[in-house]
């Protein structure tokens, strides 16, 4: 009888000892998924920014290029020429 009031006793305790470690496993993993959400939304954040200041400069020299060409369209149609023609040399080979 002794015997088995012991193992009754020692299988609570594994049980309990289990059950609490599986507890802090689950916290712990909750605790790493949300850093992880955090992060992640943190990253998205600063790239859009990075999107947004990408696009603005984008915009600013084409712009600056449109403006370019209105004002040297003679100049600018020479140049394509002249790429096309150093293309087309480098290509053919």
């Amino acid at each position: 009888m002794a015997d088995r009031i012991l193992d009754e006793n020692l299988e609570k305790e594994i049980k309990d000892t289990v059950d609490k470690n599986i507890k802090k496993a689950m916290s712990d993993v909750d605790k790493v998924k949300k850093k992880a959400i955090e992060d992640i939304e943190s990253m998205k954040t600063k790239a859009g920014k990075e999107v947004d200041a990408a696009r603005v400069t984008l915009d600013e020299k084409t712009e600056e290029a449109i403006k370019s060409i209105r004002e040297k369209p003679v100049e600018w149609v020479a140049g394509a020429f002249v790429a096309g023609l150093i293309l087309g040399k480098l290509l053919s080979k």
